[in-house]
């Protein structure tokens, strides 16, 4: 792990556009997908899809750099304070960016749509070049199909609840263009809760069961 100042992090990665999570939001992140961790670990995974989700999420662990930011203490200039950092450089190159606050009040990086940009980590993932997210044409069109009854049908919520908590959160994050990479508590282990999150994502952003049923297999992919 490299120990750098506060000055010098902002110089050498924010400046720099990189992707970056405190080690709060990485520990939840890795937390998220704990179930397909463990069974990969444990060499129980299912299919060639779940083995093919497992060697992903283990190349986007190692993509990033764990940082070590030390800055004088505000109350005494005889300590120092130290914090944790996740980096990487930025893999998606957006259309357009944007910054919003989190639940926790800090500055995360939010977009409608962008493309995998050509780096190591998505050429080594076959994913450069391809579309990341919803275009903000496509959101108004949501929008305009909104379904009176705003619910989906017990056939499509079913399906849903099958899926694997990190499938709901692959789901909510393509299907609304959202990026959602501090995790949400929602989507853990616990079925129910983690369906009832996905399907609120859904409604907020107006997408219609038939756009949910015709992409929910490419969305739950990894």
């Amino acid at each position: 792990m490299i120990s750098i100042t506060k000055k010098e992090y902002e110089k050498e990665f924010i400046q720099k556009g990189y992707e970056q999570f405190t080690e709060d939001q990485f520990r939840k992140w890795i937390d998220l997908n704990s179930d397909i961790l463990v069974k990969g670990e444990q060499g129980m995974l299912e299919d060639d899809i779940e083995k093919a989700e497992y060697e992903a999420f283990k190349e986007e662990i190692r993509s990033f750099t764990a940082v070590e930011v030390v800055e004088p203490s505000p109350i005494s200039k005889f300590r120092i304070e130290k914090s944790i950092m996740y980096v990487r450089p930025n893999q998606v190159e957006w259309d357009e960016p944007e910054l919003i606050k989190g639940e926790d009040g800090e500055d995360i990086q939010k977009a409608r749509s962008g493309r995998y940009k050509d780096t190591r980590l998505n050429r080594k993932l076959g994913r450069v070049g391809n579309p990341y997210g919803s275009k903000k044409g496509d959101e108004e069109g949501k929008s305009e199909k909104k379904e009176e009854s705003g619910e989906y049908s017990k056939e499509l919520t079913n399906k849903l609840n099958s899926l694997t908590p990190s499938q709901k959160f692959y789901v909510a994050q393509r299907a609304t263009g959202e990026r959602i990479y501090s995790g949400d508590s929602n989507f853990r282990k616990d079925s129910d809760k983690g369906t009832d999150r996905l399907l609120t994502y859904l409604k907020r952003n107006n997408i219609s069961e038939e756009e949910v049923s015709n992409n929910l297999d490419k969305w739950k992919k990894f």
